[in-house]
């Protein structure tokens, strides 16, 4: 048993709260859902429907709380964390609309006609370990679509957005739904080895880096019925034709590379440019990199609307530090080197700078150019022909997707069809 202190990661002086682990709850928790989860799955799918109607409404009356809560826990300014609040509760509203099209097993003879129809039922107890970067998003898309299922619920948040996970508990408390149907778990790794072993678990949602992932599918090796729904790591992409609004490229690259301090799986980790945009390209790209606001979240309150807060932690900002050296030493040029800076309202925090590197001679088997980055870096590589970018692509197996700017329907087929 422990404590996990969470502190703001852009003033750290303040310590947000403290709380106390206790290792067995990870054991109550899933028993708790596995007793409540026939009455539960039995429920006709209409009233579990109202009732997760209720849980939306919920959400949506503490959503002034999950907001500031997400920015002063991640160190995120308050109109990011306005957007990924909206965007779970917009997500609500489409798995509802899904679920008008699901056909659930209740139980009912079927007749003897010879249509085929498919029924879904429900697996058990559902674990959903949430990732610190989107505290409030990936957790409310789990939690909500394996209850309107039947699913039961085991929730880890992060150790890193404690508060976040109680403002969504106090939701679900406030919703009404029956006792057991969900439930809350802190703590850190421990505790999430604990729910994830448990034999009572039949689901696991994850999202978090390749390395927890493969140790998750360690501890459920023997669990041959277990469901892993994982999502781990990205350093996506995206490719710049010749015949591109290069000022449109620009403005979107640099807030998909940046934004969030770049602690987004989904965000823009490299970019290739064809040669014939590539030094305008890089001049506009790094001039407006160089305008972003770091700042503390809540400077948006101030009238000092940051773009970009802290990283998470000290370990965060020292890898990322550290980044720096070792892509230097595989090849890159450092068009704009991160560093760790301070503030004009003198919190001490996590705060480092954006950070550009051109890679036309990066070692492209080397740990840079293969690696995740959690934090405010972009590459940036030259192309002549298609199938250049193709092969650069593909050198990383990290990526959720490939974007791409330009109106050649041909290059924009062979990315299409050749990039992993």
């Amino acid at each position: 048993n422990s404590y996990v202190d969470k502190r703001d990661p852009g003033n750290t002086k303040d310590l947000i709260v403290s709380l106390p682990v206790y290792f067995p709850h990870a054991e109550e928790a899933v028993q708790s859902a596995k007793d409540v989860f026939e009455k539960w799955s039995s429920l006709d799918g209409k009233t579990r429907l109202e009732m997760l109607g209720r849980l939306k409404n919920s959400l949506e009356m503490l959503s002034p709380w999950l907001v500031e809560l997400t920015s002063r826990e991640l160190g995120r300014p308050i109109w990011d964390s306005k957007q990924e609040v909206e965007l779970a509760l917009n997500d609500i509203n489409e798995l509802f609309r899904q679920f008008g099209s699901y056909t659930p097993f209740d139980g009912s003879v079927l007749d003897d006609s010879k249509e085929v129809i498919q029924l879904y039922k429900p697996n058990g107890v559902v674990a959903v370990i949430a990732p610190f970067n989107q505290p409030v998003l990936y957790p409310i898309r789990s939690i909500v679509s394996s209850l309107l299922i039947g699913n039961t619920v085991v929730y880890k948040p992060s150790e890193y957005t404690p508060l976040v996970g109680q403002v969504i508990a106090e939701a679900v408390h406030h919703a009404e739904l029956p006792s057991g149907v969900f439930n809350m778990v802190l703590g850190e790794k421990e505790i999430s080895k604990r729910i994830i072993k448990h034999h009572g678990v039949y689901t696991v949602f994850f999202n978090g880096t390749f390395e927890t992932a493969t140790k998750i599918s360690q501890y459920i090796s023997d669990d041959y019925w277990k469901i892993l729904v994982m999502g781990t790591g990205g350093k996506n992409a995206s490719v710049i034709l010749s015949d591109a609004d290069i000022d449109n490229a620009v403005n979107e690259l640099v807030f998909g590379a940046f934004v969030s301090a770049g602690q987004r799986s989904n965000g823009i980790r490299r970019i290739f440019v064809h040669n014939n945009l590539a030094d305008q390209f890089v001049d506009k790209f790094h001039r407006k990199s160089k305008k972003l606001r770091v700042g503390h979240p809540l400077d948006e309150y101030r009238d000092k609307r940051p773009f970009m807060g802290p990283l998470i932690s000290e370990n965060a900002m020292q890898n990322y530090l550290r980044l720096q050296g070792i892509s230097q030493r595989e090849g890159s040029e450092i068009l704009m080197r991160g560093k760790e800076i301070e503030i004009d309202t003198g919190y001490k925090g996590y705060y480092v700078t954006p950070s550009i590197h051109l890679t036309d001679e990066i070692d492209e088997k080397g740990i840079y150019n293969t690696s995740e980055i959690f934090g405010p870096n972009v590459s940036i590589k030259r192309f002549s022909e298609i199938e250049e970018a193709i092969t650069s692509h593909n050198t990383c197996e990290y990526g959720y997707g490939l974007s791409v700017f330009g109106h050649d329907n041909g290059c924009i087929k062979e990315l299409v069809r050749n990039c992993n």
